[in-house]
């Protein structure tokens, strides 16, 4: 989805989410089960670097280290234990309550299927478009 689309900033449609605690409510159900926790992790990353302000936003080294510890905080892919400590968000469960079915089951199975380049398989997706969008300095 394009910043600005039918009318709509995604900024402020997910900043209102996040401030109303319906953060889980506009996930994309195409994205597969996910680790709430990391999840509110990197929204609130997100919106913390699309501040208006310049010197609100965090450093790159600040960016980095936070996305490691979200990443820190996923089970390895090819861990042989089950993900029993972590409890998994099915994307069908738009109120975040319910993660039954997924309990048990390693993170590696859960995406090994996935089509990396899933963007690339939904109509009107232009990721691969080889055009190189323009960023003028705000």
């Amino acid at each position: 989805m394009p910043p600005i689309s039918h009318g709509k900033n995604i900024v402020r449609e997910v900043t209102a989410a996040c401030q109303s605690g319906k953060m889980l409510s506009i996930v994309d159900r195409n994205m597969g089960p996910y680790i709430p926790e990391c999840l509110k992790k990197f929204m609130d990353l997100a919106i913390k670097c699309s501040k208006d302000e310049t010197a609100a936003r965090p450093s790159m080294l600040e960016v980095v280290r936070e996305l490691e510890n979200i990443i820190s905080m996923v089970p390895a892919a090819k861990s042989s234990e089950s993900n029993n400590d972590n409890s998994l968000i099915s994307p069908n469960s738009m109120d975040g309550s319910s993660s039954a079915g997924t309990s048990g089951i390693e993170m590696g199975q859960l995406y090994s299927e996935r089509n990396t380049y899933a963007f690339s398989d939904y109509t009107g997706s232009n990721l691969v478009s080889g055009v190189v969008p323009t960023i003028k300095p705000r």
